[in-house]
């Protein structure tokens, strides 16, 4: 059953990661067309940063969704914990409970990387463990999803950047060249008379 969870959460992840996405690119158009006026007319490079944009948030929203799925889910891994070391193996000692840690270690690898087997003692109380692993897991997500925010906001800022400034120049070329097209038929008039 724990295995079926997984997969909903992240086909869950990935599909509200997707969505989101599309909603940011979709506004991001709306308000780059409400700067420009009224000229709804995007160059065709403005559709592909589009689309480059919504492929790279998708990826960037995913992750950051799993890991807010993952951070609710996360609280079951003090009862892993607490599983694999029973309150009677504090009492029988350390190496007992970095044995079992390592076994944990084995079997939950997300857990490996934020157990420290060399930093238990004899003077942690019950269910200390499982605390700190805990909150190591906690600052770890949290600044995770702190990078997938940042990262989004700098490729907002540089794609709508890049896009307002395509259909700039695509206005100004517009502009331009209806000026010359224009001079050149005065030209004309002004030559027959």
């Amino acid at each position: 059953m724990r295995i079926l969870n997984n997969f909903i959460d992240v086909y869950s992840s990935i599909w509200y990661g997707i969505i989101v996405a599309v909603i940011v690119v979709a506004a991001l158009f709306f308000i780059i067309e409400a700067m420009q006026r009224g000229n709804k007319r995007f160059s065709p490079l403005t559709y592909v940063l589009g689309v480059a944009l919504a492929a790279f948030l998708s990826f960037q929203f995913t992750f950051m969704i799993g890991a807010i799925m993952f951070k609710s889910d996360c609280n079951d891994i003090t009862s892993i914990i607490n599983d694999f070391i029973p309150n009677s193996s504090l009492t029988n000692g350390v190496g007992e409970i970095r044995s079992n840690l390592k076994q944990l270690a084995k079997e939950e690898p997300f857990i490996k990387n934020f157990i420290d087997v060399d930093a238990i003692d004899e003077s942690l109380p019950d269910g200390a463990i499982g605390d700190a692993i805990l909150s190591k897991v906690h600052s770890y997500l949290n600044w995770y999803i702190v990078r997938r925010i940042l990262w989004s906001l700098l490729a907002i800022g540089i794609v709508g950047t890049l896009m307002y400034i395509s259909m700039e120049r695509n206005r100004l070329h517009r502009s331009a060249s209806g000026r010359r097209n224009a001079s050149a038929g005065q030209g004309r008039r002004y030559s027959r008379r």
